[in-house]
């Protein structure tokens, strides 16, 4: 049986309709209303509008150097899946992916890309082609782009100074779209099969169920072959959604096939230390969210080089947070930020702007 329902409701005329509509779509209560006699329809995700990957690759470029990703010692190619490689010392390379009617593959691939490139190209001078030259941990290269991607590339600043941009390169799909809904739905919260699209709330269940089944599958008690059903097991008890095929579950991630066991965990304690680092970002930096709106990433990114790039390999992890942030990893920051989306987006505030 399909869980999608139809709703038919009445209204005065076609503006009172749409007015009601917006409403439910800015609080994710339903993901399309089609607006009769005329049939005008409008969806909870604009992003689905056709956008061809050309255009999409344009404006992820521009974004990516304007965060401040140099150009001059890095490319943005396509890839399956997206990927940061350092190739050598003033080489640091990032790649994305493309989907016609789905703009957020590109647009949050690219900025969390570019978050670890920025960790990389930030690293001393003087410490490249030594030990001390690379990154802390995986963990902390995780917290970089998780930082990028889902504290500035999410927030409302961002989009406030951001979004007429958007509009301006993709005017088919946005000009009819208020910014209030646009950023409503680029922070929805539902579960999803992939992981690297998965909204803040949902994604660390995708984190526990891999480690989960790394662990079972080391220590033998899960047999390779009984992965699948595994997996799919996994998803129905933690997001009540399951896989329609292999693809689109265990073998959605490239880790496994290349031997990287025990990586998973690194997104999760990357995305804590996030929010930690955030937290400290906004103390020292009393006019970010100013800064965001007007599209000065350089306050902000010189923050991060001080505190966390160059640095490189020199500090470990738990030193490197402590000097950062005045305190070892904790899950408060990440716990707060966590519960002030849910009420921005789905609690009373959102109640009261709908």
């Amino acid at each position: 049986m399909s869980d999608e329902r139809t709703v038919y409701v009445t209204a005065a005329d076609e503006a009172q309709a749409a007015d009601l509509a917006r409403a439910l779509l800015a609080r994710g209560l339903i993901a399309c209303a089609n607006l009769l006699p005329g049939m005008r329809s409008l969806y909870l995700w604009p992003l689905r509008s056709p956008i061809e990957p050309a255009a999409q690759r344009a404006f992820v470029r521009e974004l990516a150097a304007d965060l401040g990703y140099d150009f001059g010692r890095g490319r943005l190619d396509d890839a399956v899946h997206p990927f940061c490689q350092a190739v050598g010392a003033g080489d640091v390379r990032i790649t994305t992916r493309y989907d016609r009617t789905w703009l957020p593959m590109a647009l949050f691939g690219t900025v969390h890309e570019a978050g670890h490139a920025m960790y990389e190209q930030g690293i001393r001078d003087e410490d490249r082609r030594t030990p001390l030259g690379s990154y802390a941990s995986l963990g902390v290269h995780e917290s970089q782009s998780r930082l990028w991607e889902n504290h500035v590339a999410r927030g409302r600043p961002f989009w406030e100074g951001r979004y007429p941009a958007l509009r301006a390169a993709f005017p088919d799909a946005f000009a009819d779209v208020p910014l209030d809904r646009f950023v409503a739905a680029v922070n929805r919260l539902a579960p999803s099969l992939i992981r690297v699209e998965a909204d803040e709330l949902t994604y660390p269940f995708h984190v526990l169920l891999r480690y989960d089944l790394e662990v079972a599958l080391i220590d033998g008690s899960l047999r390779p072959s009984e992965l699948p059903e595994a997996w799919n097991a996994g998803m129905r008890d933690a997001l009540g959604i399951e896989p329609p095929d292999d693809r689109r579950g265990c073998l959605q991630d490239v880790h496994w096939s290349m031997g990287a066991f025990g990586y998973f965990p690194t997104y999760l304690l990357g995305t804590m230390m996030a929010a930690q680092l955030w937290r400290a970002a906004e103390r020292a930096l009393p006019d970010l969210d100013a800064q965001l709106r007007t599209g000065a990433f350089a306050p902000l990114l010189g923050w991060l080089r001080t505190n966390v790039h160059e640095h490189g390999a020199r500090l470990e992890p738990d030193e490197l947070l402590r000097r950062a942030t005045g305190a070892p990893l904790g899950a408060d920051a990440y716990l707060a930020h966590l519960g002030a989306k849910v009420d921005a987006y789905y609690g009373p505030s959102a109640a009261s702007r709908a």
